[in-house]
């Protein structure tokens, strides 16, 4: 039997060269993507809140004037200026928490980029994807445009019946339809990428998949536990809730007050040195234990997190497996079918009706279609549990 020659590359393993272009576009939408651009915004404000709440208060400057008896003592006026501070101990702690806020900030900033460049990086294999159904499409078009050319001969000469030619019509018309479809399509993805990389969709036109390798559950997990921000934010947020413990604690401590005061009675003055306390007896003892109950939460919240994320990667890469297995099994379906050749020959030789022979061309296209659809699916889910590849380096405010 002649075997069809199958025109569909199925890159799994790409090369390196296309797979560096997708490296370049991606490169290129860290430097332009809106969202991207917003989050480095919202970073560099959280940056700025961290170096500030720390210091004392402004000094207090007080002024006051007593109108008296002239012919007793006199007028009187007083005048002082006096600072406030916490105890040391104070301004560290809260130094710690907003040094540990902005660490919390930072990775919340890489989960953000993270996300919004895998978004990218999947609508990437979409285009390829498109691109490669595209050019399937268009190869089918073509042998059926050939087809009409020939039923329209035959019609003329009464070789072909009414039925026939118009099964033959109604298949090109619905098969341009489908391709003018999957163009709108590319042409959408393209706007997009072009919105997110300033304009350099160019650099994945007749790209390869990008190349992930195979995932291993264990060693996977033990990356992403040490790269993955989605990983790392409980532990911070738990060491956070941790730390305002200790500056709720603080607030329980008195203040201490220093300054210069000045009482004029007459001609008699009085200047010197003024210290004293703010003692907090008011001060609501129970936002300790509101504060340690937050704690409480946040690493039972955070152990919970955890969780989820490891059984989520593992089922993960359970589902792709599944996938990498029945792409194989559509390879081979395919390989072991009839040609487009054979079938054409049997048409031709009126072993079968057009009716048949449309039916069962159909069942070759829907296996490429869904092998291409397969191999997407595959390569998404790649892209998904290999993420923290798209982890930001250097921050650039």
């Amino acid at each position: 039997m002649i075997k069809k020659t199958i025109t569909i590359v199925l890159i799994l393993i790409g090369s390196k060269t296309l797979a560096q272009d997708i490296n370049v576009f991606l490169d290129k939408v860290k430097d332009h993507h809106p969202g991207i651009v917003a989050a480095e915004q919202l970073l560099y404000s959280r940056e700025k809140s961290a170096e500030t709440g720390y210091m004392p208060p402004d000094p207090s400057v007080s002024f006051g004037y007593f109108p008296g008896q002239p012919e007793s003592i006199g007028n009187k006026v007083t005048w002082s200026v006096d600072q406030s501070f916490d105890f040391p101990t104070s301004y560290y702690r809260i130094k710690e928490l907003k040094r540990k806020d902005f660490e919390l900030a930072e990775l919340q900033y890489r989960l953000a980029v993270l996300n919004l460049m895998q978004q990218v990086r999947e609508k990437v294999i979409e285009k390829i994807a498109i691109d490669k159904k595209i050019d399937l499409l268009g190869t089918r078009l073509k042998d059926l445009r050939e087809m009409k050319k020939a039923y329209d001969k035959m019609l003329a000469e009464g070789e072909a019946t009414v039925i026939a030619f118009n099964r033959v019509t109604m298949e090109l018309v619905e098969m341009e339809t489908t391709y003018n479809q999957y163009l709108t399509t590319a042409e959408n993805l393209r706007s997009f990428l072009d919105l997110v990389s300033g304009n350099n969709s160019e650099l994945v036109e007749g790209s390869s998949y990008p190349f992930f390798g195979e995932p291993v559950a264990d060693s996977l997990l033990d990356i992403k536990k040490i790269q993955h921000p989605e990983f790392l934010i409980p532990a911070k947020e738990a060491s956070k809730a941790s730390m305002n413990i200790q500056v709720v604690r603080s607030e329980k401590l008195p203040e201490i007050r220093i300054g210069i005061a000045s009482e004029i009675i007459g001609t008699e003055r009085f200047t010197g040195p003024s210290m004293g306390l703010t003692i907090p007896l008011w001060e609501d003892h129970r936002k300790v234990s509101e504060a340690r109950a937050f704690k409480t939460h946040t690493e039972a919240k955070n152990r919970n997190k955890k969780v989820m994320l490891e059984n989520k990667l593992r089922s993960d890469i359970k589902t792709y497996q599944n996938l990498d297995r029945s792409l194989s099994v559509l390879q081979n379906v395919l390989e072991g079918s009839e040609s487009y050749d054979y079938l054409r020959i049997a048409l031709e030789e009126g072993q079968i009706s057009i009716i048949e022979y449309f039916n069962e061309l159909k069942t070759y296209y829907d296996i490429e279609d869904r092998i291409i659809e397969t191999e997407k699916k595959c390569l998404i889910m790649q892209s998904r549990l290999f993420d923290h590849q798209l982890v930001p380096g250097k921050i650039n405010n």
